[in-house]
């Protein structure tokens, strides 16, 4: 499961973000991310940016390498995430807690 924090930019895993509030020692209001399946974009891990893949992504990117090792999709992207609704506080000790507000 992926979390998203109006503070950050990426999703994380909630580990991450336990560890994230032990380090700023406050607590961090998080929210459950779950798998965008509308297909319409892609999360580009090399360039870090949400895009919408093309069949000349291979010849736009210097990043490109394809799963297959000919041609097609790119090992580098990930299906995007959307928000739940569903928010967790996480205590600068690390507890995490339902946020009902």
């Amino acid at each position: 499961m992926k979390y998203y924090s109006d503070d950050g930019e990426y999703v994380h895993d909630l580990e991450w973000w336990m560890d994230t509030a032990r380090e700023i020692g406050h607590p961090i209001v998080v929210e459950l991310q779950k798998r965008d399946t509308s297909g319409d974009g892609m999360w580009c891990l090399a360039q870090g940016e949400h895009i919408y893949p093309s069949d000349d992504c291979g010849r736009r990117c210097r990043y490109y390498a394809p799963k297959n090792k000919v041609r097609g999709c790119c090992i580098q992207l990930r299906s995007c995430c959307v928000g739940t609704g569903k928010y967790y506080r996480i205590t600068e000790h690390g507890s995490v807690r339902f946020d009902h507000d």
